[in-house]
């Protein structure tokens, strides 16, 4: 009986969601998007078994029940910082195997980004779809238009806490690092969202992110331990990486807003610097210089990827500034809790808080 009653509320909620969605399309045609979209959550929501069950009656395949079994510590950590604690990831949909894509498009000679209104979410950079084929004709019409675009697959899909997000099947087959950031990134989203400020939202998710799962391996299996040093060497490498794509977007965007350059100097330009990053990885000085420039060669760069990658890693060193202040990561979190509340624009109430505090003895990359 406990178990009926929350999925007829979710049966009942997401048929009435539906059925106005789909009378709403009528009217508006972009509305079509949120019908389909609200199917995918439904299909996701509908199938979630506890997780517990789920192992208990082998509904997890047995190489990925090590992971699933990591999921409660994770979580108890996350509450230990003080993140969300819900019932966000105490469930699995042990069939879902969809692949979640994210679609973005940008003006091709400025980081002007194509943005969506939904109500509650606010304003976003990118559409969330459940089918390739959707996301990529999707794509294909703004590239129409001019724009540039970037298809790309996400790791998650978070409803942001209006429900109780389950682990996706092909979670588990990340590294334990990777799982773990990634829910420290979500159940942050669950824990602060400020609805029209996407950039702030992902950029500290991500930082949460990162210091949560370093600080979780370190607990866990101690600081001097394979899994931690093998987790310093990854940052240190994202460090690199994130310098040199800011390096990038900034050298663009001078070019962009440079008035007296003709539109064909600028597309020649902005040509020659994207098509040199995979050389150029071969000097920021990453650990494995081959296998990165490699890497970058295989990436389609335009401005749609650089808007993407401005999104999540916006200003990090405000935040990492106002986290060598706190110490403890949990206080970090609260204080940016306090610092955002109420304020009109996050990144400027962190920024000022950030330049009140004592210059930090070593400039953050």
């Amino acid at each position: 009986m406990s178990r009926r009653k929350p999925l007829r509320r979710i049966l009942f909620i997401s048929i009435a969601t539906l059925v106005a969605a789909l009378l709403l399309s009528l009217l508006h045609p972009r509305v079509w998007y949120v019908v389909v979209a609200a199917s995918y959550q439904v299909e996701v929501l509908i199938g979630r078994v506890p997780l517990e069950r789920a192992l208990e009656d082998g509904l997890i395949e047995a190489n990925h029940r090590e992971k699933a079994r990591m999921v409660p510590a994770i979580k108890a950590h996350a509450k230990s910082l003080g993140l969300a604690d819900t019932g966000h990831y105490s469930t699995i949909n042990p069939t879902w195997n969809r692949t979640v894509w994210n679609v973005s498009a940008c003006e091709e000679l400025s980081f002007t980004p194509q943005t969506w209104w939904f109500p509650i979410v606010g304003t976003v950079p990118y559409l969330g779809y459940f089918d390739e084929e959707e996301a990529r004709s999707a794509a294909a019409l703004y590239q129409a238009d001019g724009l540039d675009t970037h298809v790309r697959t996400a790791g998650a899909w978070s409803t942001l806490g209006w429900f109780e997000d389950p682990i996706l099947p092909k979670m588990l087959e990340w590294d334990e690092a990777r799982l773990s950031n990634t829910l420290f990134h979500e159940l942050t989203h669950a824990t602060v969202w400020i609805p029209g400020s996407v950039a702030f939202n992902e950029s500290f998710a991500n930082f949460v992110g990162e210091e949560a799962a370093l600080d979780y391996l370190s607990q866990k299996y101690g600081e001097e331990s394979p899994q931690v040093r093998g987790e310093l060497a990854r940052r240190a490498d994202r460090q690199v990486y994130l310098h040199m794509m800011r390096s990038v977007y900034h050298e663009l965007d001078d070019i962009y807003r440079d008035e007296s350059l003709t539109p064909a100097v600028k597309r020649s330009r902005k040509a020659q610097i994207l098509d040199g990053i995979p050389q150029r990885a071969m000097t920021e000085g990453f650990s494995a210089p081959e296998k990165w420039s490699q890497w970058f060669a295989q990436k389609p760069w335009n401005n749609a990827v650089l808007v993407q990658f401005r999104v999540y890693n916006q200003s990090p060193e405000w935040f990492a500034a106002i986290r060598n202040d706190t110490g403890d990561l949990a206080a970090f979190i609260q204080r940016i809790q306090e610092i955002t509340a109420g304020a009109p624009d996050p990144f400027a109430a962190v920024q000022a808080a950030a330049e009140k505090l004592p210059a930090q003895d070593e400039p953050q990359p």
